[in-house]
């Protein structure tokens, strides 16, 4: 009797071993579902194809450019699509998307990349391209001449992808978004870099 009761409880702790392996194993085969994040980058999004929207429907009212267009035709295009775009958004100021909740998570997001293991390198690559006397104000003309830092492309799989013609770049230690087309700061956030 007593060797049918120990086997009995002997059988019911090897299935029970054997279901928690079973259920320690499903677990871990599958992903682990990401942290909710505070804001999403949803509102980013929104306002960068906001503008996009805008300054596409900008650009079409322009007469377009000839397939062989000259360095003068190609200015004034530029200097047209950038007047434009101003008088449309004459009320846009500093932070009208990097500060908005999912803009300040943006900024984070780089800042941390920044601040993880391949940071340095990026830091320092960043600061050896980025211009230092680009005056900062939104809907500005980028000057010319200013040279454009080039985002490292590991931080740049952690952005929102941006639409054709607005990138991503750094002015000393600030983050702007630049309209590439129209040679205009569309917005900035001052101190990224640190």
């Amino acid at each position: 009797m007593e060797y049918r009761l120990f086997s009995r409880i002997w059988c019911l702790v090897v299935v029970l071993a054997l279901v928690g392996c079973a259920a320690r194993e499903k677990s871990a085969s599958q992903p682990a579902k990401p942290a909710k994040q505070p804001h999403s980058l949803r509102e980013f999004n929104e306002h960068v194809m906001k503008y996009a929207k805008l300054r596409q429907r900008l650009a079409s009212k322009l007469p377009k450019l000839p397939d062989k267009a000259t360095a003068e035709q190609m200015a004034a295009h530029r200097k047209a699509l950038g007047d434009l775009i101003r008088k449309e958004r004459d009320d846009a100021k500093q932070g009208d998307i990097f500060e908005t909740d999912s803009g300040l998570l943006l900024v984070r997001t780089v800042q941390q990349h920044l601040d993880g293991p391949e940071g340095a390198e990026m830091k320092a690559a960043i600061r050896d391209q980025a211009p230092r006397t680009v005056p900062l104000r939104v809907n500005d003309t980028y000057p010319d001449n200013a040279p454009k830092s080039l985002m490292p492309p590991g931080l740049l799989l952690q952005l929102p992808q941006l639409p054709k013609d607005v990138e991503y770049r750094f002015v000393d230690r600030h983050l702007i978004l630049l309209d590439v087309e129209a040679g205009l700061i569309v917005d900035y956030t001052r101190d990224v870099l640190h």
